[in-house]
């Protein structure tokens, strides 16, 4: 039952970072009022960071049960998955600054279409990073609640993705489109570029 509870609190996660990425909800929010749009965006950023609280709170009352065996090998590659992981989130972030990574406040989007850094070789490099540290973890824990963590993300990702380029087409129209078909979207491209 703990693990249903788990998938669950993840389904509703990723559920309302879905609705959140939809630029028509957005566009619709801005229209009617400036004050509910950023109403819609702290009370998701709210919600979110409450789901994932929650998430945590069960992942640490389940008792852990190992589906995964645990080893030196797997435990150095969970410590480089995370790791590389952890480097992969945080630059990216950096390049395009926490702030408009999570939302707030909105300023007008800017015109420009970032090319450089990580984002030359990959168009997600946060959730490249975000699937290490899934990847990272389940090496590690090897519990079924890690198995459920990993699952819940890879059925969440090529959705979140979706929605994403789906809302940078609508923004960057052929910039972006050349953009997607040079570089490739979670495994980075390496090479000359």
């Amino acid at each position: 039952m703990d693990y249903v509870l788990l998938a669950i609190l993840w389904i509703a996660f990723y559920s309302v970072q879905l609705i959140g990425t939809r630029s028509k909800i957005k566009r619709n929010l801005k229209v009617k009022s400036r004050n509910a749009y950023n109403w819609f965006l702290w009370g998701r950023l709210l919600f979110s960071f409450l789901l994932l609280l929650s998430v945590i709170w069960v992942s640490i009352t389940i008792a852990g049960e190992d589906i995964l065996p645990k080893s030196t090998l797997s435990n150095y590659f969970a410590y480089l998955f995370a790791a590389l992981g952890t480097i992969l989130g945080t630059k990216s972030i950096k390049t395009l600054s926490l702030k408009k990574m999570i939302g707030i406040p909105r300023v007008e989007q800017s015109q420009e279409l970032i090319q450089h850094d990580l984002y030359a070789r990959i168009r997600h490099p946060f959730y490249t990073g975000c699937l290490m540290l899934f990847i990272g973890y389940f090496l590690f824990s090897g519990s079924i609640s890690s198995g459920v963590h990993l699952i819940a993300f890879l059925i969440a990702l090529p959705m979140l993705i979706l929605l994403e380029e789906k809302n940078l087409n609508e923004q960057f129209g052929s910039i972006y489109i050349e953009y997607q078909s040079t570089v490739f979207p979670i495994i980075p491209k390496f090479g000359r570029s």
